[in-house]
């Protein structure tokens, strides 16, 4: 299910975010999968109306890898959030905030996101900046709460080890649990300029194993996700 999400989600993300129509037809085999393609759609269809359209046409001219990710990350969520019947105003903005996720790695120099090798301290102390500065970058288009703590909590960890302020377990928001995890999810198994993709497998492995680090009822839900390709 999840691999087949992810097919979906680089075929919305090779069309630019202007063109995306609401009535533009992906194939979908499960109600699990044209739900959360619906709920992305309709994000883009609303998306001309909106001051942050702008910066989402930035990321996907400047940052192609980065803007899939941020679509694949959205329908997953997407997906989760259907699983935890979440009512349709919290579903649109926990996908939303998924679509905006990484947008302040604009702000990041492009030798630094499209580097091929390890990033050197001074480098990753800059990359980790990416969520605070997607908040600034965001801080004037009218985002509910809910949004903007995807954005600024996407990288914190139930244990504290996360970034950018180090917040644990009830002080990270429900939204940006989810998030943290889907976007793990999505990293591991696509295209970075520094290393291979890996499989879903490995990186649901992964996540289940790190118990101090994700919430394990969100995880149990993208397990279930994931193993419903053999179903």
């Amino acid at each position: 299910m999840l691999e087949k999400m992810q097919l979906i989600g680089c075929k919305i993300a090779k069309t630019p975010p202007r063109d995306v129509d609401e009535n533009q037809c992906f194939i979908c085999d499960s109600d699990k999968l044209e739900y959360p393609t619906d709920i992305v759609r309709q994000i883009f269809a609303d998306s001309a109306q909106k001051k942050w359209r702008q910066v989402l046409d930035s990321l996907y001219t400047r940052y192609g890898w980065v803007y899939e990710h941020s679509v694949n990350v959205a329908l997953i969520l997407a997906m989760i959030g259907a699983e935890l019947h979440l009512d349709a105003a919290s579903l649109y903005r926990l996908t939303l905030g998924g679509l905006l996720h990484d947008v302040g790695k604009l702000m990041i120099p492009m030798t630094i996101i499209q580097k091929d090798t390890t990033l050197n301290d001074s480098e990753m102390a800059l990359v980790k900046k990416h969520s605070e500065l997607g908040v600034s970058l965001v801080a004037g288009c009218n985002l509910h709460d809910d949004c903007m703590a995807v954005i600024m909590q996407h990288h914190e960890r139930l244990d504290g080890s996360g970034y950018p302020s180090g917040l644990k377990s009830t002080a990270i928001h429900p939204f940006a649990k989810i998030a943290m995890i889907a976007d793990v999810l999505d990293a591991i198994t696509s295209y970075r300029p520094y290393r291979p993709a890996k499989s879903i497998d490995e990186a649901v492995t992964l996540i289940k194993n790190e118990q101090d680090k994700f919430c394990q009822e969100y995880v149990s839900v993208l397990e279930t996700l994931h193993q419903e390709n053999f179903t």
